[in-house]
């Protein structure tokens, strides 16, 4: 039997290494706000977001953005800085694989954000209905004064045969099912019902506008069954799950979500975890998470781990 072509041509893998160009993003007051009530609805946002005077009291000394900003930035038309290419794999349906991000320092009013982009990888993997080809970027932050405050890698999955299908990994399932059998310590729960509303408001506030997570119509001409979540959503709920828990005085300094399955409006997702480790240093402690998140279905549609910081006196 003939081996099946790559689909990744030389002028593709070519673009591995490449670099990603956009404009600096400027932190507004009210963007970050809008974000706050966007990752928290129907509950209010968090004030250390959008309340000065009570943000002076907090360890941040002043009004900070969410744990999960970072995925609004470095966009330009509602997508990620665009990569040159070819016009096929261009059209081809794309979703969101995973979100990996970095924190240093949080991000505040007034920060101006410049970005040094690329292209980290291209690579190929069979799917059940054709090849998938994964995108990843990597983006690196670094604000006026010269700091830097971060970074972010996205991957993008595309079908290049088919229409969007769950693609649920078997390594990530079993170490999922070990740390569910683990006695570690459990993180509080969280949930959330999804609405259509919750995810327009989170496109605007993300600057996400695929058309399959606010068009119903579009989404069920692709065959599913209806709007598609927002993977950033899902990783910013994770956040929330984190902040209710150990408090506001916690700092997400790593959080990697993949998403290995699909969510849907009307879906209500239900938030777990388990401390994994913890380690004093420096003063503050370190805490390693595993998380995962599913659906009324049973479907696990997030998987992933974050590194939560605090003060020794806290923990």
């Amino acid at each position: 039997m003939a081996k099946e072509q790559s689909l990744l041509t030389p002028d593709i893998k070519a673009l591995i290494g490449s670099e990603l160009t956009g404009d600096p993003d400027y932190i507004e007051r009210n963007d970050i706000r809008y974000f706050a009530e966007a990752i928290r609805l129907p509950a209010p946002p968090k004030p250390v977001y959008h309340n000065e005077i009570y943000a002076r009291d907090t360890r941040y000394g002043g009004m900070i953005a969410p744990p999960t900003f970072f995925t609004r930035l470095a966009r330009r038309n509602g997508f990620p800085w665009a990569m040159a290419l070819p016009q096929w794999l261009q059209e081809r349906t794309a979703v969101g694989e995973a979100a990996e991000i970095e924190a240093l320092h949080p991000l505040r009013p007034g920060d101006i954000i410049f970005t040094r982009g690329k292209v980290a990888n291209i690579y190929e993997r069979p799917g059940r209905e054709g090849s998938l080809i994964y995108l990843v970027r990597d983006f690196e932050f670094t604000n006026q004064l010269g700091q830097y405050v971060g970074k972010i890698r996205r991957t993008l999955v595309k079908f290049s045969e088919s229409l969007p299908y769950d693609r649920p990994d078997q390594e990530a399932i079993a170490a999922l099912n070990e740390c569910k059998a683990s006695e570690k310590s459990p993180i509080k729960c969280y949930s959330q019902k999804l609405t259509l509303m919750q995810l327009n408001q989170f496109a605007g506030a993300n600057r996400e506008f695929g058309s399959y997570h606010m068009d119903r119509e579009f989404a069920q001409s692709l065959k599913l069954p209806d709007v598609l979540m927002i993977e950033t959503l899902k990783t910013a709920y994770v956040a929330n799950m984190l902040e209710d828990h150990f408090g506001e005085n916690m700092f997400i300094t790593k959080i990697a979500t993949f998403f290995p399955v699909m969510d849907y409006v009307g879906d209500t997702l239900t938030g777990y975890g388990r401390v994994r480790r913890t380690d004093k240093r420096d003063g503050q402690v370190y805490v390693d998470v595993d998380i995962w998140m599913e659906n009324q279905r049973g479907g696990i549609g997030t998987v992933g781990s974050a590194t939560v910081v605090l003060p020794t006196n806290t923990y």
